[in-house]
Order: structure tokens, then C-alpha cells, then sequence
């Protein structure tokens, strides 16, 4: 189902209808390239336009989607738009519906260690800093995770400071399902930053 909802100001549902010059983009489209909004109290827009660049499909839809979260949206056809947006083809692995249309991504406790080598996340820094924040959580001891990061992630050491933005946005989830993750996302962030590489 199409969302009721605008994304970004724009009305989802009318813009798909829409007839279209060929080549024509739709904004839902182009709004799902744009790098995340800033976070409250931060100055720079986050994620780093670096980082941004070097995220797969699965990893921009994932945390975009967090964003809409923050926004109240929790529909399937939200992430329906998102996905189409970055070409994110196996989005319904990465959310969970809860009742009827309402959906929301799963937190990095729900994903447990599924799809940690094969899914749309497999491999990527994201599924790794999300096995690591459920380690956090699971056991309250920051150094598992951490452990698990320089066990796992190739080239750790070239990794280590994206690894430190992506957990700096995990600790920042304001939403209720996300209390214990953010909260060690927060632990294993400061963790990480003292250990050093």
C-alpha cells in the first residue's frame, strides 16, 4: 500500500500516478539519494558525505529509513518508496511489520546473527557495527563488541572511524525499541574511541 503519509513534502501516492517525460525522476527517488539530516544538536550533516559514498544500497536504505522512523512514519510503503529509491531489492529482510501496514526496522538485538554473511547487509561495516552493538547489549561488556569488530572487519584499522559516525547515529535513536541498542551503541562508541587502533 502506498503510503498517506509525505515523504520529505512530498505526496507519495500522487507522485506515483504521476505521468512522467522519459528519463523524468521522481522526487521520492531523488529525495532517497540525499545524505541523512543532521541529528539534533549536531552541526554537520550526518552522516559525512565520505561515509554516504561509500555505503551500499542496503546500508543508505537501512539508515534512512531510521531517519523516517524519527519522523513517526512506520508504514510499509515508506520503505516500499525507500527501496525503490536506492534500488534496495531486499528491503523485507531488514524490517519487521508489526501490526497490519505498521512496520519498522529491525534493531540490531532483532537481527541477532542472521544474515550477517549472506542477506542484503551481509558483510557490509553496518551489519558488523549492528552484530557488535547486540553483543554490547547482550552482554553490557563494550570489549565484545569491540572484539567483534576487530575480529571481523577487514582492515579494521582503515574502518575504525566510520565505524566510530555509524555508532555515534546508533546512540542517537531516540525511539523507544531502540533504548538498549542505543544505549550500547553509545557504550561501544566511547569504547572504541579510547581504545584506538
Amino acid at each position: 500500500m502506498i503510503t498517506s503519509h509525505d515523504i520529505d513534502g512530498i505526496d507519495p501516492h500522487r507522485e506515483l500516478l504521476k505521468v512522467r517525460a522519459k528519463g523524468e525522476k521522481s522526487p521520492c527517488t531523488a529525495s532517497s539519494s540525499k545524505p541523512l539530516r543532521s541529528q539534533p544538536g549536531t552541526d554537520a550533516a550526518w552522516p559525512r558525505p565520505s561515509l554516504w559514498r561509500d555505503l551500499g544500497a542496503h546500508e543508505r536504505f537501512y539508515l534512512k529509513g531510521l531517519e523516517t522512523e524519527q519522523r513517526g512514519e512506520h508504514r510499509s510503503g515508506v520503505y516500499q518508496e525507500l527501496s525503490k529509491g536506492f534500488a534496495a531489492n531486499a528491503w523485507h529482510d531488514l524490517v519487521r511489520e508489526k501490526r497490519g501496514q505498521v512496520a519498522c526496522l529491525l534493531t540490531a538485538t532483532e537481527m541477532g546473527a542472521r544474515s550477517l554473511y549472506t542477506g542484503p547487509l551481509a558483510g557490509t561495516l553496518l551489519r558488523h557495527v549492528l552484530m557488535a552493538v547486540r553483543l554490547t547489549a547482550r552482554t553490557a561488556q563494550p570489549s565484545q563488541g569491540l572484539a567483534w569488530l576487530q575480529k571481523e572487519v577487514e582492515n579494521f584499522d582503515m574502518q575504525h572511524t566510520k565505524a566510530i559516525i555509524l555508532l555515534e547515529y546508533l546512540g542517537k535513536q531516540p525511539l523507544p525499541h531502540w533504548k538498549v541498542d542505543a544505549e550500547a551503541a553509545r557504550l561501544l562508541r566511547g569504547t572504541l574511541m579510547n581504545a584506538g587502533v
